[in-house]
């Protein structure tokens, strides 16, 4: 799988699985209901991002692998008297259709469907340099896939892991976490020219030093058209391959755009670094997002951070750690994707390790006087039959009910073999 999934290693993850069924798990917030469990074949297997809601109540996302060719899907949920049933829309082969998608879906008005898959497509990289593409429903219920763009290594940049977004004339934009010229991602604009046609600009190159390294999730616009992200490397720490940076993309009256580092992660990493998630807009402005380690030391392991970006009365940006996920038996650690704020101004996200090493966790930070956050664990996962590991980020409904996917567990069989299963999509009440 792609390196999200991967840095801390599915081996760790079958560990925490055992563990957690010795040690227990600590109560939840919350309650938790599984949507869908895959069973790893022609279903899908390994969901790696959000799910996102249909104006009919429709869920949609995305597998890593499973499918048809074992090159992943896209899904469609549809509730049902109580219960959620899966279809499957598009079975990607891996090859001029793409491979193997890491991020969730972004859908237009017209109700198509828009992502990227990191391998697949060709252009020049063994398994594909990713592509992205536009599922269109048809009648009968079908769906007909489109690529609009494949990248290439040097020219734009490969292996885009992270969800798109549109900007108000229809045009998309998005990352890839490799290539570009120095090998270190790119951020791009995708314009529609004329029906069935896009063009890519490529509007943001990183060199792997100052500007940062291998954005690994998505953008957010501002009120002013201007672009912010993280990337998980990169930077001017000391720390190999540094620390990553929290970055904005002015758009300037020249139709160019010019990149500000807003946040340099440090050496010491007290301030959190590798901010592997993405960013999100509080209630007072402030930027908000995860890194996956860094803050405060928490035996061996340290255990990763949610911070804050905000300006001050001269408009200099500052960065402030709001929370030090701590593990053991209280809290969890590793969070791998950012976060999401509700009408009150709370963050929601979720960690790949709970309370007690157990497999993952939803959380919930609420603010509170002084400056101080809250946290409150809304569900611990027991990596069993109500899923495990969550990498993907969460999507929130009108009656302030989390959904969300877990890389593992389910249950049951994945693949024909006994083990923590092959994901779920859940639904957390809190």
């Amino acid at each position: 799988m792609y390196r999200r999934q991967y840095s801390l290693g599915w081996s760790m993850a079958l560990a925490i699985f055992v563990a957690t069924l010795i040690l227990g798990s600590r109560a939840s917030a919350g309650t938790e209901k599984v949507l869908y469990a895959f069973a790893g074949g022609a279903d899908g297997n390994g969901p790696s991002g959000n799910v996102i809601f249909d104006t009919a109540g429709k869920l949609y996302g995305t597998t890593y692998s499973g499918g048809i060719f074992n090159a992943g899907i896209v899904f469609e949920l549809t509730p049902s008297k109580g219960a959620w049933k899966e279809r499957v829309i598009h079975h990607f082969t891996g090859g001029r259709d793409g491979g193997n998608p890491a991020a969730g879906l972004v859908m237009d008005k017209s109700g198509h469907l828009f992502g990227t898959t990191s391998q697949g497509g060709g252009g020049g990289c063994s398994l594909g340099c990713g592509v992205v593409f536009e599922l269109a429903p048809e009648s009968g219920g079908k769906w007909k896939e489109s690529v609009l763009h494949v990248f290439h290594p040097i020219k734009d940049g490969y292996q885009p892991t992270a969800s798109l977004i549109f900007d108000k004339a229809g045009s998309l934009y998005g990352t890839t976490s490799h290539g570009g010229g120095y090998n270190s991602g790119s951020v791009f604009k995708l314009s529609p020219t004329r029906p069935g046609l896009w063009k890519l600009a490529v509007i943001d190159i990183f060199n792997g030093g100052w500007n940062g390294a291998a954005p690994e999730d998505g953008l957010i616009f501002d009120g002013r058209g201007n672009l912010y992200a993280t990337t998980a490397f990169g930077g001017e720490c000391n720390v190999s391959g540094g620390c990553g940076v929290v970055f904005e993309l002015q758009h300037l009256s020249d139709g160019k755009w010019k990149e500000v580092v807003e946040h340099d992660f440090q050496d010491d990493g007290t301030d959190g670094y590798w901010p592997y998630g993405g960013l999100v807009f509080g209630a007072s402005g402030a930027l908000y997002g995860t890194t996956i380690i860094g803050g405060a030391a928490c035996g061996y392991y340290v255990c990763g951070t949610v911070y804050e970006v905000a300006q001050d009365v001269k408009g200099i940006p500052h960065e402030s750690v709001i929370h030090n996920f701590i593990g053991g038996s209280t809290d969890g650690r590793y969070p791998q994707d950012g976060l999401i704020v509700d009408s009150a101004g709370d963050l929601f996200g979720t960690a790949w390790i709970g309370p007690g090493d157990g497999p993952g966790m939803v959380f919930e930070l609420t603010p509170t006087s002084g400056n101080a956050w809250t946290e409150t664990i809304l569900y611990s996962f027991t990596g069993g039959a109500d899923g495990g590991n969550p990498i993907a980020g969460l999507t929130l409904d009108a009656s302030g009910n989390l959904f969300g996917t877990t890389s593992i567990g389910g249950g049951g069989k994945c693949n024909g073999v006994e083990g923590p299963g092959c994901g779920v999509v859940f639904e957390v009440t809190p």
